[in-house]
């Protein structure tokens, strides 16, 4: 019955298509079986991805078998709004279909001697590099080895020996590369905990880059290892066009890349249902070369996983490892490992650094993150994910020219980065973060004004669950803090400001920044334009967490004469150990005003807060201090609890927040102007509305997201035949094509889709 349903409605389906006359060719490519010379048809494939790409005209669809594709995919070819192209994996699943730049002798290694035995006493293999480029990256079975400058380090696991200040240990699993004779040398864990200490028996993936200056098609030569220069080795796919592209890439999985797993030169491009492995970065807008000035706009990345790891866990272990270690701990941050400039080898500078990474790069205007799950990696939204590119002034001094503008993240996870979950800095403009989920970082939102005016504004981050677990901070805080302090490395949820080092006497690049540079900057000019950040309506959980690390200076005014703050934070849920980071060993609150030079900025209304304390820890009351009862952060309309008990949360211990039938939060907030609800309970839950949002890969065709492609599929998409591009439900799995309306072509669509998972 039900397969004479769906005939029923396929039937239909293509009478109506025909109709229509839209037609579109479907390419198909095959590594195991097909050929190039082949006709690209399902019985005769391609067998490259490439092929297809060199062919495609718009509407078309490329579905590319499983398998392993050694390849550099450049798509110049451009769809139409009506009509994308769209390159999508045969079957679902991360690893199934893989597109790789790593290293195909290392990677396959088919008789398991690639690797020779250098050192038996630690372990250390070593094998001749075919191509003298510089490893960006190295996994093996799927966790990340950490680089070190010198072989030496290798030995020792110390990445700078020099016990002072700039001391830094090592992970316990690592290599070197000798760029000047080929060889490539790699120790893995002794305790085998994610595979053998012999590389011939793991999974080895080795990512690259050139590291030397080369010139392009045109005869212009560039340096490379440029953080914003792209070469066509950089990436898995690149969408290289001047035109809007309309390309959707859809349940691939990316790995290796010199840099990043899809490159989007020109617009209107769509990720979706996607995995990225030992990359830099995911999906990276912008420029090919530092002289090639592009904003990428209309970029949206969905349903996919990024992962680095084992980032987080190499971090937590090198802090226990090292907790009463005297001369590691004498550096401020030394879990940081892979942020660090590497001053041994200068080349591999910004660029290695996994600080010129993250989940996005080089977001130019209107890019959508939605249902993305971003974990387990150094950091998950950085400072590059905003920098698109600088101007260059003839007295060599540099400016910030342009960086993100308008985009949105909702309905995502970011969960478990060593440094921050996501940053909002480089003079970004129009930034909305709603209804996703940040969870265990020791800094989970950064907004640092460090880059001149105008400072980074009109951002609004409202709806979310912002939390750290207990099993995590009550590791992390005792490891992490200074010594005989221990509570004054607790992680913080928002992190504010400008150094005022930087701002009175600026230093190091800043320096010559134009906006000092050029005019004499009083200290009372540091601003938000515009309406600067506001914070509203986040359930805010934070075992031994402070609230904000206000940096230095805190930006105290906008360019608005009549508004005196910075910072809108109203209708939350807080519950926090402290409101500020404090230094030394002092602790306290603090209120605005206390401290005008550092503390200023914030407005404070109808916030609900509930002071941390763990009755878990007897041992640890004393850090523990009752706020004052008037503290404008829980003034103006706002409510001080004194229990999480009575909070009225189903059960925040276990990170549930909504809200129950007595909660003081209901009726607590105030209606904030351009929302359209009618609510006015605080937090990011409102009373009766339950928390869940659908994150990571999805199948093909599975349009309810149950994990299922069923006869419910179809039942839904029925209902949404016609639905207009601006209509809410346009976001849903529904629009097949991604060509931005519901219509007959997604039914054909699902129904084949559907066909063949039951013909198996």
């Amino acid at each position: 019955m039900k397969k004479f349903f769906c005939s029923l409605l396929f039937a239909a389906a293509v009478a109506v298509l025909c109709g229509m006359g839209v037609w579109a060719q479907e390419y198909y490519v095959d590594a195991a079986t097909g050929k190039d010379r082949n006709s690209g048809t399902e019985t005769e494939p391609f067998a490259t991805v490439q092929k297809a790409a060199d062919i495609v005209k718009p509407g078309d669809t490329v579905i590319i078998g499983s398998g392993i594709y050694y390849e550099n995919v450049k798509i110049t070819t451009c769809g139409t709004e009506d009509a994308p192209i769209v390159f999508r994996a045969k079957e679902f699943g991360e690893g199934k279909t893989i597109i790789t730049g790593a290293d195909k002798r290392i990677r396959e290694n088919k008789n398991k001697n690639v690797w020779e035995l250098y050192d038996e006493e630690k372990n250390i293999y070593r094998t001749k590099l075919e191509r003298n480029n510089m490893l960006m990256r190295f996994t093996y079975n799927g966790q990340d080895i950490y680089m070190y400058p010198t072989y030496e380090g290798l030995e020792t696991y110390v990445t700078i020996p020099t016990e002072n200040a700039n001391y830094l240990a090592g992970y316990k699993h690592g290599y070197y590369m000798d760029c000047d004779n080929g060889w490539l040398y790699v120790r893995l864990r002794e305790d085998e905990k994610y595979g053998s200490v012999n590389p011939n028996e793991n999974l080895m993936v080795v990512s690259s880059q050139r590291y030397l200056d080369y010139t392009d098609e045109k005869g212009v030569v560039h340096a490379a290892l440029q953080a914003s220069a792209i070469h066509d080795d950089s990436y898995n796919i690149g969408v290289i066009t001047e035109n809007p592209a309309h390309i959707v890439i859809y349940g691939i999985t990316f790995e290796a890349p010199g840099f990043t797993g899809v490159f989007v030169r020109g617009s209107d491009v769509t990720v979706s249902n996607c995995w990225f492995r030992t990359c830099t970065c995911c999906v990276k807008g912008g420029s090919r070369y530092m002289e090639d000035k592009y904003i990428t706009k209309n970029v949206t990345i969905e349903y996919c996983d990024y992962t680095q790891m084992p980032s987080f866990e190499d971090a937590m272990e090198l802090l226990e490892e090292n907790k009463d270690n005297p001369v590691v701990r004498k550096r401020v941050n030394y879990w940081f490992l892979k942020k660090v400039t590497n001053s041994v080898v200068p080349y591999l500078s910004a660029t290695y650094s996994y600080e010129s990474g993250g989940f996005a790069g080089s977001m130019g205007e209107n890019w959508v993150l939605r249902n993305n799950y971003v974990h387990d990696c150094f950091e998950g939204m950085s400072w590059y994910s905003n920098w698109v590119y600088s101007k260059m002034y003839k007295d060599g001094i540099s400016m910030q020219e342009f960086s993100g503008k308008n985009h949105k993240f909702y309905e995502n996870r970011f969960e478990n980065c060593v440094d921050n979950l996501i940053e909002l800095e480089c003079n970004v403009n129009g930034y909305e973060v709603y209804n996703n989920e940040f969870v265990n970082a020791p800094d989970s939102i950064s907004s640092q004004c460090q880059r001149g005016e105008p400072f980074s504004t009109n951002i609004y981050i409202h709806h979310n669950l912002i939390y750290n677990t207990y099993d995590w901070v009550t590791k992390w805080y005792p490891c992490a803090s200074t010594p005989g302090v221990e509570w004054s490395k607790m992680p913080n949820f928002f992190k504010l400001g400008v150094r005022s080092a930087e701002y009175k006497s600026p230093s190091g690049w800043m320096k010559n920044q134009p906006w000092n540079y050029e005019k004499d900057a009083p200290l009372n000019t540091v601003r938000w334009s515009d309406s600067g950040m506001k914070i509203y309506n986040n359930t805010i959980y934070g075992p031994y967490t402070y609230m904000f690390n206000c940096i230095g200076f805190f930006a105290i005014e906008l360019s608005d004469e009549n508004v005196d703050h910075n910072v809108d934070f109203k209708n939350n849920i807080i519950s926090v150990m402290s409101k500020y980071e404090e230094a030394g060993t002092t602790r306290q609150w603090m209120r605005v005003g206390d401290s005008a030079e550092s503390r200023g900025g914030f407005s404070y209304a109808h916030n609900v807060f509930i002071p941390y304390r763990d009755d878990k820890k007897p041992e640890n009351s004393h850090m523990f201090i009752e706020p004052n009862a008037d503290d404008p952060l829980f003034g103006n309309g706002g409510k001080l609890i004194k229990n999480i008990e009575d909070a009225g949360m189903t059960d925040p211990e276990n990170y549930k927040f909504e809200l129950k039938e007595n909660s003081p939060a209901i009726g607590a907030g105030e209606q904030i102007p351009w929302e359209k609800t009618d609510t006015t309970d605080a937090g990011a839950i409102p009373y009766g509305k339950s928390w869940h949002i659908n994150y990571a890969p999805r199948p093909f065709g599975d349009i309810n997201c149950d994990g299922k492609i069923d006869a419910a599929d179809v039942s839904q998409l029925t209902r949404l035949l016609n639905v207009k591009k601006d209509d809410e439900t346009f976001k849903s799995r529904a629009d097949m094509d991604f060509n931005g309306v519901i219509d007959e072509k997604d039914m054909e669509l699902l129904l084949k889709e559907l066909a063949g998972k039951e013909g198996k």
